[in-house]
């Protein structure tokens, strides 16, 4: 926009010519500039809204046919567990007459080998599916996480009438990891550890490891021998049986969650261990600090 004049202006003619000029540019700036601003930032939400709900669609396939396969498992493996133990009690029984008891063997030796294989090919394709879920890994503050934690356990503990409590020591560190799965890792834990009787306190803590961050979880009203430390990430009978349901599988899922994100960023060295210590029983964790680009 331009202004020309063949006469001299006075003082009071520039003035209100540079406020019609400041407001037709204030006029300009908001209908052209910040509008087209707006636009954009409407077409980004857009464009992650999109994104999410593909990230969404994409997942809710994957756990379908997940859930697909281990249905299959089920419903195809179910028969044989059964079997070879009917077969085992009747060879067992039938100690007097061999050549029954050699048949029986025979027959219950081909149906293991049958088995393991049907198990182990249907196993096998729903590890695939997990292979290509996609986890979405950012800079999480561990501050915030252990808040959560924290209150995890204080609505759990209210609920089942325990006095338990967690303190947190604060802490500035952060890891590279998927949010979500972090802090089910953490409500996991806890969980595994409410099913413990016994009253007292437990802590949370982050240790710096270089690299990595060492997350810790005290358990003060622990004290275990290093076979039952050794045994605590060890799928086994005590695990899967007993008459008020799954025992330990807590620290069974944690583990599978550690090593999800050791394959998903291609880091090694990642762990979740136990240990002993003066003041209870310690379970431990470590996540990388940040991406390796």
């Amino acid at each position: 926009m331009e202004f020309v004049s063949t006469r001299p202006l006075s003082g009071n003619e520039v003035l209100n010519i540079e406020l019609v000029a400041r407001y037709a540019a204030s006029v300009v700036h908001h209908s052209l500039v910040r509008l087209g601003e707006h636009y954009r930032d409407l077409a980004a939400a857009e464009e992650a809204t999109e994104r999410a709900k593909f990230e969404e669609h994409r997942l809710h396939v994957q756990n379908m046919v997940l859930d697909n396969c281990l249905s299959v498992i089920k419903h195809e493996t179910i028969y044989y567990p059964d079997r070879i133990k009917a077969l085992a009690s009747q060879a067992m029984a039938d100690k007097d007459n061999l050549p029954q008891r050699s048949r029986l063997v025979s027959d219950m030796n081909e149906l293991m080998d049958y088995y393991i294989s049907v198990f182990g090919i249907l196993s096998n394709c729903a590890t695939k599916q997990l292979d290509e879920v996609n986890m979405c890994c950012t800079q999480v503050s561990l501050n915030s996480e252990f808040d959560s934690a924290r209150r995890f356990l204080e609505r759990k503990a209210v609920k089942k009438n325990l006095k338990i409590g967690l303190d947190v020591e604060p802490t500035t560190l952060s890891v590279h990891c998927d949010a979500g799965l972090l802090r089910y890792l953490l409500e996991l834990l806890l969980e595994a550890s409410l099913a413990i009787e016994g009253e007292g306190s437990m802590l949370l803590r982050a240790v710096d490891g270089g690299d990595s961050v060492r997350v810790e979880l005290l358990d003060k009203r622990l004290a275990l021998s290093k076979d039952e430390l050794a045994l605590m990430f060890v799928p086994s009978r005590s695990n899967i049986t007993g008459s008020d349901g799954l025992k330990g599988m807590e620290y069974l899922v944690a583990k599978e969650i550690v090593r999800l994100h050791d394959d998903a960023l291609l880091q090694r060295g990642g762990r979740l261990e136990a240990r002993s210590s003066a003041e209870g029983v310690i379970i431990l964790f470590t996540l990388p600090k940040k991406e390796i680009v």
